[in-house]
């Protein structure tokens, strides 16, 4: 299945964003981050199905991220736990939690979004091209570095395809590779 970014944005960041809007306040460029992200994420390696040390999928979530997005704030609202939970598969979740950020987009945009939510500096409008690239190194450390460089090759790309197939590859293509395991 070939997806573009719009596909992206319209299939799985706007309606999780949506749902998760219904249990915390998102701050408003929370969709143009997670798509920024997700537009570096693939730049760097086309495979969802991707593992880089201690972080995994799109976005590059850290399992001790992973960890404290449940331990020190999901656990606090039952509501929103159990939505987020709801988008996970039922057994990969229990056996290896981390894993399901690589084999379910879903779930990784909702902890993705979630993870926005709780840096303060997110809710600030007009931050400078510096601060934005500062703030999704900061949410998202399992980049390692986002650079300016990718943050406007990944404007670009988001601007100009708008309605061309990008990155995302046929995944049925592709027999599953032990990357997360």
């Amino acid at each position: 299945m070939d997806m573009d970014l719009e596909s992206l944005n319209n299939y799985v960041v706007t309606p999780i964003t949506g749902l998760i809007e219904g249990f915390v306040v998102l701050p408003k460029q929370t969709k143009h981050f997670i798509m920024m992200a997700a537009t570096i994420g693939l730049s760097r390696n086309p495979s969802l199905f991707q593992q880089t040390g201690d972080s995994y999928g799109l976005f590059h979530i850290k399992e001790e991220q992973h960890s404290e997005i449940w331990d020190h704030y999901l656990v606090k609202n039952p509501d929103l736990a159990s939505t987020v939970r709801g988008l996970a598969s039922q057994r990969q979740f229990l056996q290896t939690p981390h894993t399901e950020l690589c084999t379910n987009l879903n779930y990784a945009t909702a902890i993705a979004a979630f993870a926005l939510s709780i840096h303060k500096q997110s809710f600030q409008v007009g931050l400078t091209l510096h601060q934005q690239v500062a703030l999704l190194n900061a949410v998202f450390p399992g980049f390692k570095g986002i650079s300016r460089k990718e943050w406007q090759q990944a404007t670009i790309q988001l601007k100009s395809n708008q309605s061309q197939p990008l990155l995302l590859r046929k995944i049925q293509d592709k027999a599953p590779v032990a990357v997360c395991a």
